[in-house]
């Protein structure tokens, strides 16, 4: 299962979900790699360096790495970092992945990295598949968007459960023109004015009258 930044990946992982999920995740998002284990006696070990995501400098080196040409995107590689999690919720280990393409369909221009997160089983061996299924919530987010910008599906708060289930965007879409037309409109129609009646016949109103420009000018120092 695929989701959107706006979903959180922390949530998702607390869920114990029996499903494998891959989050995109925000490029300010930071994360904590897994300790040393403790041996027993003495102290015990410090925390490992934090991974910044829109810093590259802390990411490491990767624990996976895969590249391949697509005549689209140009160059595509796929990074992953294994055993990380946020500082909030260490018990949810998070497989972080960077997608870095080359070129932009389109524009041709170099975008920045994408981030996903993978909560599931073990990585599948091959790393592209994360690519490519991202790729695929693309396609999905146009009927999301059409059910929240033409809907206003997400500005919906039903009280009870079953009211939410029963009005999905199909119905609501074929029934509302209905609907406004039993509500009707608080503004009145509008009148007709007809066509104006112009100039009467024989009337010469003459040349406008002209004034002078009045001209803003700085009167020198007595």
């Amino acid at each position: 299962m695929t989701f959107d930044s706006q979903d959180d990946a922390l949530e998702l992982g607390q869920a114990k979900l029996k499903a494998d999920l891959l989050v995109r995740l925000r490029r300010k998002r930071r994360f904590s790699r897994k300790p040393p284990p403790y041996r027993g006696t003495g102290r015990r070990p410090k925390p490992a360096p934090v991974c910044k995501l829109p810093d590259p400098t802390t990411h490491g080196a990767p624990d996976g790495s895969a590249s391949t040409e697509d005549p689209d995107h140009g160059r595509v590689t796929v990074d992953v970092w294994t055993d990380l999690h946020a500082q909030r919720a260490p018990d949810v280990p998070l497989t972080v992945v960077r997608v870095q393409v080359e070129r932009l369909p389109k524009s041709g221009k170099r975008p920045k990295p994408l981030w996903l997160a993978w909560i599931g089983e073990a990585l599948p061996a091959d790393l592209l598949d994360r690519w490519r299924w991202s790729r695929r919530r693309f396609t999905a987010e146009q009927v999301f968007r059409f059910a929240k910008h033409d809907l206003g599906w997400t500005t919906v708060r039903p009280q009870a459960p079953t009211t939410a289930e029963r009005l999905t965007p199909g119905r609501v879409r074929r029934s509302i023109g209905g609907v406004l037309a039993g509500v009707g409109s608080p503004v009145r129609p509008v009148r007709s004015r007809g066509n104006a009646p112009g100039r009467q016949p024989g009337v010469r109103p003459g040349r406008r009258t002209r004034y002078p420009v009045v001209k803003r000018r700085v009167t020198p120092a007595a």
